[in-house]
């Protein structure tokens, strides 16, 4: 897994529901990371701010060759680094209530975003 810290990113661009932005505060309260995946859209760090979310504990990984999307989010929960994980809407319905249910078993807060990458679910 690769990280990159959201402060290294110019360009910052997607609005998110602010329900979820609560719960990305409420996330950022614990002493863990919220990891977005390589193919999810970072917030709008005035969104973040708004909403008081750490933006001290968000990291963006960085695309991985070697493992795909799902196989990220696993090891992201697993690790038990991560207090949220926010991945893309490509993970068909299935496993995203799997990955859900994993992150309820690791205390991990599992976010997916939709097709336009504008909000989460």
């Amino acid at each position: 897994m690769q990280f990159q810290n959201i402060h290294s990113l110019d360009a910052v661009v997607s609005l998110y529901n602010p329900c979820n932005l609560q719960r990305l505060a409420k996330a950022s309260s614990v002493k863990k990371w919220i990891l977005f995946t390589a193919q999810t859209t970072l917030p709008q760090l005035h969104d973040l701010q708004t909403y008081h979310v750490d933006c001290e504990k968000i990291i963006h990984l960085k695309p991985s060759s070697k493992s795909n999307e799902i196989e990220v989010v696993i090891k992201a929960i697993t690790l038990g680094t991560a207090s949220a994980v926010v991945a893309s809407h490509r993970i068909d319905r299935l496993a995203q209530q799997k990955l859900q249910q994993l992150g309820k078993e690791h205390g991990c807060d599992v976010f997916f975003s939709t097709l336009n990458t504008q909000y989460l679910h």
